[in-house]
């Protein structure tokens, strides 16, 4: 993408990372990924003059499951900050939520200013023409219900630190 870097240098002896999807012909999918050397990152990767020089800094949520990881999480929003640059997070998936919840509301707090969280997608139906209601009531809840509960939480961080974005992506069927 125009005006987007990526000033990593390969990590010597480590896998790249590949991230798989398949789609049915009914438009049901999985994906399977394996993180490679992403998973990685450490407070030593943080390039504070790239940082500065940046006008968003993104944050993978993906990324964000080892100790190391997260500690590069928190000095990359810390020097944004303090640089007065804009945090972006995704939380990934649902999964990097159960996770890392409370550790997600901090990082929020400490200076995202956009947040991008996926709602959970349709999963819970199957095939909507074959969906019980169950299910729909499921999928309506992870898509409505989860989606208003996010915005709910979030934006008291976000206002917190003097404003912010979210984008909220969500399936119907």
């Amino acid at each position: 993408a125009v005006g987007v870097q990526f000033e990593t240098p390969p990590l010597a002896n480590a896998a790249t990372g590949v991230c798989m999807i398949n789609v049915t012909p009914d438009g049901q999918r999985t994906m399977c990924t394996f993180l490679g050397a992403a998973n990685q990152l450490e407070v030593d990767d943080i390039d504070a003059d790239l940082i500065g020089a940046s006008a968003i800094v993104y944050l993978e949520g993906y990324l964000f499951d080892q100790p190391q990881a997260k500690a590069a999480f928190r000095q990359a929003v810390s020097l944004a900050s303090k640089a007065g640059r804009t945090v972006a997070l995704t939380l990934s998936d649902g999964f990097c939520v159960d996770r890392h919840r409370a550790e997600f509301l901090d990082l929020i707090r400490s200076g995202v200013g956009i947040l991008f969280a996926n709602a959970g997608g349709s999963f819970h139906m199957g095939p909507f023409p074959e969906a019980d209601a169950d299910a729909i009531r499921a999928t309506v809840d992870v898509n409505l219900v989860g989606t208003m509960l996010s915005i709910k939480h979030a934006v008291p961080a976000m206002r917190a630190n003097g404003g912010g974005s979210m984008s909220q992506v969500a399936e119907g069927a």
